[in-house]
């Protein structure tokens, strides 16, 4: 996903973040199917009624679902996507979503806020329904410095981060 997000041209991005129907098409069309060819996996929209699903062919012939994902337009009301995400028996989930994420807003960032709330519904989650599989958060927010970042952060199946030092794609766009 890093790889991916950091070679996407300046226009695209820009046209992305026009609604949040463009960034729905920018991840399905764009971003998915970029890192589905890498993973070598296929990729289908709203499949068991989850927004996006990569699927892996078994030796029987079977796609088989491998990486769940949802998306949320604002990442403060995230919190269904995380619960959903949360109870799906899968080795990777993902969620990805827009927000004033770091510590350059006046507020100081969600972060600080969403992370451990999520954190804290993996955790009730894992209490009931206990399985391996890790929940990887993906974060865009365009900052006050007219820079678009993606923010990244691994949730163990006990809901503890991972990779303290969240990979972060930074990308100056000038905006039109």
């Amino acid at each position: 996903m890093v790889a991916a997000l950091s070679t996407v041209e300046g226009d695209r991005i820009i046209a992305a973040w026009g609604s949040q129907t463009a960034r729905t098409s920018f991840y399905r069309d764009y971003l998915l199917k970029s890192v589905a060819q890498d993973l070598e996996v296929s990729v289908a929209p709203e499949l068991f009624k989850v927004d996006f699903v990569m699927t892996a062919l078994s030796s029987s012939g079977l796609q088989v679902p491998v990486i769940f994902i949802e998306s949320e337009n604002i990442a403060t009301s995230a919190s269904h996507e995380v619960r959903k995400l949360a109870v799906l028996a899968v080795p990777l989930r993902i969620l990805i979503t827009v927000g004033e994420w770091s510590d350059l807003w006046p507020s100081g960032g969600l972060r600080k806020i969403l992370l451990p709330q999520w954190q804290a519904i993996i955790r009730a989650h894992a209490e009931m329904w206990p399985h391996p599989g890790w929940l990887g958060v993906v974060v865009g927010e365009w900052g006050p410095d007219s820079h678009l970042r993606f923010y990244t952060v691994a949730l163990g199946p006990d809901g503890e981060i991972r990779d303290p030092e969240a990979t972060r794609v930074d990308r100056y766009v000038e905006r039109r």
